[in-house]
């Protein structure tokens, strides 16, 4: 496995992978499946300056 947050937090992967590339998000399992996420799934991210 190969990330950047690797070897800050630990990781338990239960699907997909973590070589997130430059378009990637890694998300919480409760959350994934509160949101109906699956891996490949398309999300939009609001960022604090106000891009997406």
């Amino acid at each position: 496995m190969s990330c950047t947050a690797c070897g800050a937090v630990r990781l338990s992967l239960r699907s997909g992978s973590a070589d997130l590339g430059r378009d990637g998000l890694l998300v919480d399992e409760p959350i994934a499946r509160s949101a109906r996420l699956a891996v490949g799934s398309t999300v939009t991210a609001r960022f604090a300056d106000g891009g997406s």
